[in-house]
């Protein structure tokens, strides 16, 4: 991917999926409770001249698959195409879809992603927005 070239639909549904707001908890029964925000929506032009979504989560704990795709939920939607950055930190975790994905979302709908709550934990937790 190469250039930012806007926002546009990305810019409309970021303003609807967060209007409740963009932090969240994991609910892991142990009483702890994390803040989760969704970093970025961002629209990108790959170098091939096709557009992709990204969306960008963060959490102060680490997204632990183990094995595992790691699996976004936004509505009724899922999405398991994502990456960790460069750097290695696994405290947040970039899901892409395409243009047309994106514009069928549901405004205001949480986004939702199952989650080890330790490593090598066999329990899971749901990152989610608010």
């Amino acid at each position: 991917m190469s250039t930012v070239s806007g926002l546009n639909a990305a810019a409309a549904i970021s303003r609807g999926a967060l209007a409740s707001g963009d932090d969240g908890i994991v609910d892991d029964n142990q009483g702890k409770t994390d803040a989760n925000s969704v970093k970025t929506i961002r629209q990108l032009s790959t170098t091939s001249g096709s557009v992709q979504i990204e969306i960008e989560l963060a959490i102060n704990r680490e997204f632990l698959p183990e094995g595992e795709l790691l699996v976004l939920r936004i509505g009724e939607r899922e999405f398991s195409a994502s990456r960790y950055p460069e750097n290695g930190d696994t405290t947040s975790v970039t899901f892409t879809l395409s243009p047309e994905e994106f514009a069928q979302l549901p405004d205001g709908a949480p986004f939702t992603v199952p989650v080890r709550t330790g490593p090598r934990s066999s329990r899971m937790a749901v990152w989610k927005t608010r």
